[in-house]
């Protein structure tokens, strides 16, 4: 066997399992302050689940998390305990390591230890060396998480070049970190640390997390995981708690994986890939990743052409995504930040048929000032319109299509035809109809208006088996950086909305765009966003009560009744709007 071969078998995986609220706390007062059945039963499932029935795992704790288990469950059954402290009497019980090694081949352990790199490496000898050994956890509390998730940056930290950006990212916590979690005054010592010193034998680490979305009192917390690091390659569908103490909320596991490239040798698993390769490939959001891969493919092989704006952009023609929409799952991409506030608010304002973006403005949101603005407008020729008036545009399209628009400050009563009326009118009464369809498009007013419809062409069709009602959205001009991410959400967001007013349920969404452009002042940030791993799509909570056209006439209706719950995301990457 090769040498390298051979430190690779060596290496041993660490596993963290850990449930945390909206806010990521952990516990209060040595204890849980959440009951959920559902998240106990994954506890015991994740840590006393074994790759052969004769093997056990070893799970790993401060003493307070010991102290918080009840007397009944102590010690953890079917698993080996190993519990940190620094009461002597209970670290003279400990047996010899070779005593320790014969009574894991028949039954399950209690062993006290004094740090964590001591039990780690114990730990790390027995699995070497015991066949009746399998995976290894830390289960708490505050500390012990700590310590181990921020292994991956001292690693990073001190074994490898970094680029200019690293080196600022990284530098700012290098000392923070040191200072938390070793004993030490500068990092040039770390290596004299053991639990540092056995980053060579980390081939990876494992959270197991239940991300609860809801706030509790807390006084311990897990630090915020870097999904730059850890990458997502699990997730499952959203749970529901019911409790008559306290309101209902829900909840979800994940699992997240960061791999030890820098030390872990390559173990091929095909002649072309490495355990690395596979698992930065494991992608669970495939509808995001879907538009990562448009983005990529017109970076790479897009056409160069001029534009309107006089930025320049590269061009692919004909592109097509699909997002399914059912248990009020909302594609809102998570590899930035989006801007929720802005896309719901926006939909309400076209939705109400409104055109002046002053309105806009009062809710909070810009994203229409430089198309409304006194400097744009003159550029226009529209010298005589108020600041803020964008002519007949997407609200007036929706609500009073063929009416003759005057200004923003008109009252359109019963002028034009409400295609959004009409489409409601269809979907109720006539769901098998194939002219389910709202236009935007309007020639008449091409030169009316401070922006031509983008996403102009709406068809909605209901499945009468399953009541689901779907939406194909066809867009003939898509800025991917900025824009785009916005029109997946707002069509699904109206979907959402239509199917709650006519009693469905959302179905799918297909985003089909024409020109699927990526500016050139975009590249580069968008290059950034490609790195990241997309995560889960959150879900959509909207009023409990059925809407109802009129909910949308008013102005009752806010990003107050349109809530996310787990929208979990990467940091937003800033992107100049091109106007």
């Amino acid at each position: 066997m090769s040498s390298s071969n051979s430190e690779t078998n060596n290496m041993v995986s660490l596993n963290l399992i850990v449930a945390i609220d909206s806010k990521n706390g952990i516990g209060k007062d040595n204890d849980i302050p959440w009951h959920i059945p559902n998240d106990l039963k994954y506890f015991k499932k994740i840590t006393t689940t074994t790759s052969k029935p004769f093997k056990k795992n070893i799970v790993i704790m401060g003493r307070k998390t010991w102290d918080s288990i009840p007397d009944k469950y102590k010690p953890l059954p079917d698993r080996h305990n190993f519990i940190l402290t620094r009461n002597e009497e209970l670290l003279n019980k400990n047996k010899t390591e070779t005593e320790t090694k014969t009574k894991t081949e028949t039954e399950t352990i209690t062993e006290y230890y004094k740090s964590l790199s001591k039990a780690i490496k114990t730990a790390f000898r027995l699995k070497r060396d015991n066949i009746y050994i399998d995976k290894i956890f830390i289960i708490g509390g505050q500390t012990l998480y700590e310590k181990i998730m921020e292994i991956p940056h001292i690693i990073r930290d001190k074994d490898t070049p970094a680029s200019n950006s690293e080196e600022e990212k990284y530098e700012k916590s290098k000392q923070q970190i040191i200072k938390d979690l070793y004993p030490l005054k500068t990092i040039n010592e770390a290596p004299e640390n053991e639990l540092y010193k056995m980053r060579k034998y980390i081939s990876d680490i494992t959270i197991y997390l239940t991300e609860i979305y809801k706030n509790f009192k807390c006084d311990t917390f897990l630090p915020k995981i870097d999904y730059n690091l850890y990458k997502l390659i699990g997730a499952s569908d959203f749970y529901t708690q019911q409790s008559q103490s306290q309101s209902s909320f829900h909840y979800r596991f994940k699992t997240f994986r960061w791999y030890n490239n820098i030390f872990n040798k390559d173990v091929p698993q095909s002649p072309t890939k490495s355990i690395s390769d596979n698992i930065r490939n494991v992608i669970v959001n495939k509808e995001e990743q879907q538009y990562l891969d448009i983005v990529k493919k017109v970076i790479e092989t897009g056409i160069r052409k001029e534009d309107r704006t006089g930025t320049g952009t590269l061009s692919l023609f004909g592109v097509q995504m699909k997002f399914n929409l059912r248990n009020k799952i909302l594609p809102l991409l998570t590899t930035k930040r989006v801007f929720w506030k802005g896309i719901v608010e926006e939909l309400l304002w076209f939705l109400r048929g409104d055109t002046n973006n002053i309105n806009l403005q009062k809710r909070g949101v810009h994203i229409w000032d430089g198309n409304s603005s006194r400097e744009f407008l003159d550029k226009l020729g529209f010298t005589d319109r108020k600041v803020g008036d964008c002519g007949p545009i997407y609200g007036f399209q929706f609500r009073h299509c063929g009416a003759k628009y005057k200004t923003a400050y008109d009252d359109y009563t019963n002028e034009g035809i409400d295609q959004l009326s009409n489409v409601i009118d269809l979907i109720k009464n006539n769901p098998t109809s194939r002219r389910i369809i709202i236009n935007l498009w309007n020639p008449q007013v091409l030169d009316e208006i401070v922006l031509p419809s983008c996403h102009c062409f709406y068809q909605f069709y209901v499945n009468t088996n399953t009541k689901e009602l779907s939406c194909s959205m066809y867009q003939r001009s898509g800025d991917l950086g900025l824009g785009v991410p916005f029109n997946i959400a707002s069509a699904s967001l109206m979907t959402n909305i239509l199917a709650n007013i006519c009693d469905l349920s959302p179905g799918e969404l297909t985003h089909t765009i024409g020109d699927a452009h990526v500016y050139l002042n975009h590249v580069e940030p968008l290059k950034e966003q490609l790195k990241r791993t997309p995560l889960t799509f959150p879900m959509l909570k909207m009023p409990e009560q059925q809407l109802t056209l009129q909910d949308l006439n008013e102005t009752k209706l806010s990003i107050k009744d349109f809530k996310l719950v787990g929208y979990k995301s990467y940091p937003t990457i800033k992107m100049k709007m091109a106007v």
